[in-house]
């Protein structure tokens, strides 16, 4: 049977050994890398031409916070053009780079988005609504971003939602962009220039 005192003497060591580890344990600040919010606006729109050409008056009459993308499940062709068949539009929302985030670096970034109630009752806009890096901005003429992206997985409508992931660059990039990206399969939805709008509220990229 252990004595009282030696447990007594046993849990101050304890105690010692717990209170050195803590203060000479080095502290690992996370280090803001981008951000965008009501006080930095550093988000932009990247124009579908197409949507832009009908709504160029709406789009100039937004406010500046909060940045606001949409999608559209609209049918296009044209064979002059000799564009093919294809469905979908986006108006996608990015952020400059500068170059900081550093391929194989790790990465944390938190975003607040929203969507609308119309959010649910399109599969394709759920699965596709996403972010990306890339090295350029595409010619957004026609059709939806065939890019890598993360879909962010939102369940929740007409309310903040926060999602944050952890990441690691594979290139350099220049732009962080938000929007819904190409897929396999489109929704399949009959309509002429709807817009279903995505908002960003608030971005912070952290190292």
């Amino acid at each position: 049977m252990i004595k009282p005192n030696v447990l007594e003497k046993y849990y101050k060591h304890l105690l010692v050994w717990v209170a050195l580890c803590f203060f000479l344990t080095p502290q690992v600040n996370a280090q803001k890398i981008l951000g965008y919010g009501p006080e930095e606006l550093t988000a932009s729109i990247h124009y579908n031409e197409f949507l832009y050409g009908i709504y160029k008056n709406y789009y100039k009459k937004l406010p500046g916070y909060p940045v606001k993308g949409v999608y559209s499940p609209t049918g296009y062709s044209s064979s002059a053009l000799s564009i093919s068949p294809g469905v979908g539009e986006c108006n996608y929302i990015y952020i400059p780079t500068h170059g900081v985030l550093l391929p194989g670096h790790q990465y944390r970034i938190s975003l607040t988005v929203k969507v609308g109630k119309a959010y649910e009752q399109m599969p394709y806009f759920q699965e596709h609504l996403g972010i990306a890096l890339s090295s350029d901005l595409f010619k957004n003429h026609f059709g939806l971003w065939s890019k890598h992206f993360v879909p962010l997985g939102m369940v929740k409508t007409e309310e903040l939602v926060s999602v944050d992931f952890v990441f690691r660059p594979l290139c350099t990039s220049k732009y962080l962009v938000l929007g819904v990206f190409q897929g396999l399969t489109m929704d399949k939805l009959e309509s002429f220039a709807e817009q279903y709008g995505f908002e960003l509220h608030n971005l912070l990229v952290e190292q």
